[in-house]
């Protein structure tokens, strides 16, 4: 489950409830040909740090995920009153690993009360075979996270602004819908470099904001696989 299926989760449960053409590109671009610019970009690098934050009735959910081409690691925290639960899951040459405790896998994966007891705090493996591999292994992987904020053909460029003292341009739009997540208003901030990037998006939908960093681009990320003896199916 990721940041589009938190939100939507956010937004249902109470409980939990004119931008400058980047230098390089070709000036009559249209925002959309830009958008696919900057996620061809992205694409094309060799690992990238997501952090991923949304809030919303007094939980935070903060993800943060080293995604690269073919493998990733992502930690997901979720803080309510006062205590935080935690899910950790990993993607090494095809194979899915997880490890969290009981409260969070029933919320992040919607695991039975009684698998959670059985798996939480302990790794175990998903298959590819199974119905949950798809939804936890999104996002993992660069391509995968940037087609979560791939927009439709509908979007249109905001003017510029400035974060963190870097010069960024605006396009806004909705994020494409998927057979794992819903769609949702978007706005996407990337550099004004030769080789455009993404540095930040927000995607919000009934009152739940949504709000993705990236950064820290290709660096190395290493991954050992734990030893497991359980799996889910």
């Amino acid at each position: 489950m990721k940041i589009r299926l938190w939100l939507s989760v956010l937004a249902s449960a109470a409980i939990i409830a004119s931008a400058s053409t980047p230098s390089g590109a070709a000036s009559k671009s249209t925002p959309y040909e830009q958008m696919k610019q900057v996620v061809a970009d992205a694409n094309a690098e060799l690992s990238v740090r997501v952090t991923t934050t949304a809030s919303m009735s007094g939980l935070q959910i903060v993800q943060v995920t080293d995604a690269g081409r073919h493998a990733g690691r992502q930690t997901v925290t979720l803080s309510q009153s006062g205590k935080s639960n935690s899910v950790i899951a990993e993607l090494i040459k095809g194979n899915l690993y997880v490890k969290g405790d009981a409260s969070i896998l029933t919320t992040y994966m919607g695991l039975s009360q009684a698998n959670a007891n059985e798996l939480g705090g302990q790794w175990f493996g998903i298959p590819e075979s199974s119905g949950y591999y798809a939804q936890v292994a999104q996002g993992l992987t660069i391509s995968t996270g940037m087609s979560e904020v791939t927009m439709t053909s509908s979007v249109t460029i905001a003017p510029g602004v400035t974060l963190a003292g870097v010069k960024v341009d605006v396009l806004k739009g909705t994020s494409v819908k998927s057979a794992l997540e819903p769609s949702f208003k978007e706005t996407l901030y990337f550099n004004t470099a030769k080789k455009p990037l993404p540095v930040e998006v927000t995607q919000s939908v009934q009152g739940s904001l949504g709000t993705i960093l990236f950064g820290h681009w290709n660096e190395k990320i290493v991954l050992v696989a734990p030893k497991v003896t359980l799996h889910l199916n």
